[in-house]
């Protein structure tokens, strides 16, 4: 049955951010690279190749690097949430999402990624009280 349902990712399931993620992440970010003594700031971006400054925007992963701000989200929440440098993976932060499933089309594997997304919305339903077990 096509619709849309509550997906929650593994927490080691491969994916970006959603900009929410990103928010609720609490990752520090700073304008300037006073906030921050300790840290090694980039002299260029690795992304776009700009160069940065005193009072360039920064943000700070969990594994201690340092990326250009408006370059490192695009990163996160549009390639992969993983820091580019030493991969570690950040996707313990990703939040449960609405997904979009069309009606499988006899592939038995549409099937069984259909039934598990069931499983994963009924168990959350279990969870919070919405729903009764059987």
């Amino acid at each position: 049955m096509s619709g849309y349902y509550l997906h929650v990712p593994h927490p080691t399931e491969r994916g970006r951010l959603t900009v929410r993620d990103l928010l609720l992440s609490q990752m520090p970010f700073a304008f300037g690279q006073s906030k921050w003594s300790d840290k090694i700031f980039p002299d260029t971006c690795v992304f776009c190749l700009e160069t940065l400054g005193p009072s360039s925007p920064y943000r700070l992963l969990p594994c201690d690097h340092v990326f250009h701000l408006p370059c490192i989200d695009r990163w996160l929440c549009g390639e992969d949430a993983s820091c580019p440098i030493c991969r570690q993976q950040f996707y313990h932060l990703r939040g449960p999402r609405m997904v979009y499933i069309a009606h499988p089309s006899g592939n038995s594997s549409h099937h069984h990624e259909l039934a598990d997304i069931r499983d994963k919305f009924h168990t959350l339903g279990v969870w919070f009280g919405t729903i009764t077990r059987p």
